[in-house]
């Protein structure tokens, strides 16, 4: 065994247990040890046997940290990407230095949160056209299916906050 194999082994052996116990560290192994991408992906792939099977990934579980005075809130299981401005980053950095927000990502939720809770009104009408969308999406797929003889298959499931269609609905 080479000097390298045995300190791959180590390192290993070292951060697995840690991974184990934090699997949301997974997300930054590269990061973690630079360099050593074969290292990263074995230990990745260590961790992923060694998770129970649960319908959350355990790797987006960890808790949240709860602004001052607001209840402790289950994990979040969703990471969403965004470019902001300076000034946008200003304001979100502003809330955690005062203490308002623990974290710029809650900062960022938070700020998507009141967006959406501010703006019902226009989620409910677009919630509606997308329900609209995808019954004449169904429908002009079962009329081809029908002219071509094809046997009828199910409906697509729903989206990210979709209900899959409205049930029972016929063509018109």
């Amino acid at each position: 065994m080479s000097d390298r194999d045995d300190h791959d082994d180590r390192v290993f052996d070292q951060w697995l247990p840690v991974l184990i116990k934090k699997p949301w560290k997974a997300h930054t192994l590269d990061a973690l040890l630079p360099g050593e991408p074969e290292l990263a992906q074995r230990l990745r792939e260590a961790l992923a046997a060694a998770q129970p099977d649960h319908p959350r990934l355990a790797i987006t579980g960890r808790p949240r940290k709860a602004a001052p005075g607001e209840p402790e809130r289950p994990p979040r299981d969703a990471v969403v990407s965004c470019r902001v401005d300076a000034s946008e980053l200003a304001v979100i950095d502003l809330l955690v230095e005062a203490g308002v927000r623990p974290t710029r990502s809650d900062a960022a939720a938070w700020f998507i949160r009141q967006g959406i809770e501010a703006n019902t009104a226009l989620v409910d009408e677009v919630r509606g056209m997308v329900d609209e969308i995808r019954r004449l999406r169904e429908q002009a797929q079962r009329r081809v299916n029908e002219r071509d003889g094809a046997p009828r298959t199910p409906p697509p499931t729903a989206g990210p906050g979709g209900t899959g269609g409205a049930a029972g609905e016929e063509d018109q």
